[in-house]
């Protein structure tokens, strides 16, 4: 191009006259692919750390979870980590991702909160997300969910140790299809969902997602799935959802207590079966307070606390004015109930 300037297209030759002007390091690394793989993970971490849990996808990349995971991230699009499977499995895979997907993130998550219709997972691009995504898919298929924070080796992250999907990709649609049913149990329009609202267990007084108690619900349902407890939960449903929106501040002053994430769903969600085995005792919601504050292990929840550790935040901020319209819908709920017991 700089040999024929004339004939080039002065953007083109603005660009190739700065390439030309600045030197490109290049890296030999002698041996074989594993040894190449290590160098690239080592020079991308000494200046801008790569995410934990980016690295932990481009290090199974081959693992199913991975390859379940990165599809469900895209909504099928993207870089395809399953193009060495066959044409029908490849559709499969994109089919079953963007459904997964849609059932997480749709409709998209605006902000400040000013509706009901928010989506189950909160944004699609947030620094959570990919964290969330593989936490679920592994969940979902029987894989421990590990604390990245605290797992310094890679040997710590259970994926590493499952076999590559080299196959056909069958492996990979298993995993897709255990994570929509695990979904499946709590949000969208199959007879298995709960229809649970996202506003009521996900979502914090301020509007802000919080992905320990999404995961808490999950290991929840799973769980009373499998003892057949589904249908008892139902019968207090409505008293436990009361209590959840009338204390928002339960989950926060939890995080805080246990950590959040993987550190403290499986404490979460304990604490959410205690609290639904007192309202199948025919407990009220004074009695599940005091029930809290007696017990050595839930005594920390304050009630009317509003936020522990709050962060300074700007007047009048996007949190302010979606907790600003989530109180107001609180009103009107408790109004019309009070209007309709009289």
């Amino acid at each position: 191009m700089l040999a024929n300037q004339q004939n080039a297209p002065p953007e083109y030759l603005k660009i190739a006259q700065i390439i030309n002007s600045k030197p490109i390091d290049l890296q030999w690394v002698p041996g074989n692919a594993s040894q190449a793989e290590e160098s690239f993970f080592k020079i991308n971490e000494a200046a801008s750390p790569l995410d934990g849990t980016e690295k932990r996808l481009l290090r199974a990349r081959n693992k199913p979870m991975a390859i379940a995971a990165s599809a469900i991230i895209r909504a099928g699009r993207g870089h395809k980590y399953w193009s060495n499977f066959n044409a029908d499995n490849q559709d499969k895979i994109e089919e079953i991702a963007t459904e997964i997907h849609k059932l997480l993130f749709d409709p998209e998550l605006v902000t400040p909160v000013k509706t009901f219709d928010i989506p189950l997972a909160g944004k699609s691009y947030s620094d959570i997300t990919q964290q969330l995504i593989l936490n679920v898919v592994n969940f979902s298929n029987g894989v421990k969910i590990v604390d990245a924070s605290n797992a310094k080796k890679k040997e710590s992250f259970p994926e590493y140790s499952i076999a590559d999907d080299t196959s056909d990709g069958s492996e990979t649609i298993k995993y897709l299809v255990n994570t929509k049913k695990m979904i499946s149990n709590i949000v969208g329009t199959q007879s298995c969902s709960l229809g649970l609202h996202p506003a009521i267990y996900f979502y914090s007084q301020q509007g802000r997602y919080q992905i320990t108690p999404f995961m808490a619900i999950l290991n929840l349902i799973d769980d009373y799935e499998k003892r057949k407890q589904l249908i008892k939960f139902t019968t207090i449903r409505k008293a436990f959802e009361d209590f959840l929106w009338q204390h928002k501040n339960l989950v926060n002053q939890a995080t805080v207590t246990w950590g959040s994430g993987a550190k403290g769903y499986l404490n979460l969600s304990k604490l959410f079966d205690f609290i639904i085995k007192l309202f199948m005792d025919n407990k009220n919601e004074e009695d599940v307070l005091k029930e809290l504050d007696n017990s050595t292990e839930y005594n920390f929840y304050k009630s009317g606390v509003r936020e522990l550790n709050p962060k300074r935040r700007k007047d009048f901020s996007s949190e302010s004015k979606s907790e600003i319209f989530l109180k107001a819908v609180q009103s009107s709920v408790e109004y019309i109930l009070k209007e309709k017991v009289k």
